[in-house]
């Protein structure tokens, strides 16, 4: 019987341990995406507008990249699960964000039926905004928050600051159903790896959950490069409300 008690009583102790390092952090709050795509420019042979180079010459005209633009406004959610201490935490992090705005781009096209033995006539240059547009965001990271004065148990006025980053995976996709130009209904959909930073502040609530805001804003380095694609530039900003448990 005491065997068993102190079988008991051990375990207690130990999950007791345990789980006093346990940290989960549940956020949400507003996000603002920057998202664009610029093609690298292009050169296209002065007599025939359907050959194209990626070197010039002189018997070649330069023509500009199409571009593609979102932004747009929408929520944010976060979870971040891990172990914490007096003064961080290490965690898993997976993020999901919406934004609702506007597409917007530039394109050049060929004419149709053009005759004009001088291609560079051939050519279009058309601008168009997608209103009725929308882009997802989802990050899977893994990352560390640090509170250099302590958590919010700390008798210092700074208890409760923190700043902290995640790296990781992201998915990027946009959609649009702007039909009145269904000739350009571009979307862009890349895989590839995402840093978020965050700087913020908690108070405490309770012996063990905080309740806080933090300013978090992410940058997404897509994998997709190719000598067709330039470097893309994808950005979030967004305030979160937290409510965790350290």
């Amino acid at each position: 019987m005491n065997f068993f008690k102190t079988a008991a009583i051990a375990i207690t102790a130990f999950a007791a341990t345990a789980f006093a390092g346990f940290y989960v952090d549940g956020s949400m709050g507003l996000m603002y995406s920057d998202l664009e795509v610029v093609d690298k420019e292009y050169y296209v042979a002065k007599d025939d507008v359907n050959k194209t180079f990626s070197k010039g010459d002189a018997n070649t005209f330069k023509v500009d990249g199409d571009r593609q633009h979102f932004s747009g406004v929408g929520p944010a959610f976060d979870m971040k699960v891990g172990y914490s201490w007096e003064y961080g935490a290490l965690f898993s992090d997976f993020r999901l964000g919406w934004g609702f705005g506007t597409h917007d781009g530039d394109d050049y096209i060929i004419a149709e039926n053009c005759t004009e033995k001088d291609a560079e006539k051939c050519l279009g240059h058309s601008e168009y905004e997608l209103k009725q547009s929308s882009a997802f965001r989802f990050a899977a990271a893994a990352g560390f928050s640090l509170s250099p004065w302590g958590g919010t148990n700390s008798l210092s006025g700074m208890g409760g600051f923190h700043f902290g980053a995640s790296f990781g995976f992201s998915l990027i996709e946009t959609t649009t159903d702007d039909s009145e130009y269904v000739n350009h209904r571009p979307t862009l959909s890349d895989l590839g790896l995402g840093l978020q930073v965050e700087i913020g502040k908690n108070w405490i609530i309770s012996e063990h959950w905080d309740t806080g805001i933090s300013l978090v804003g992410s940058w997404d380095f897509p994998a997709r490069y190719s000598d067709g694609i330039a470097p893309e530039d994808y950005y979030t900003i967004g305030v979160m409300i937290h409510v965790s448990r350290h």
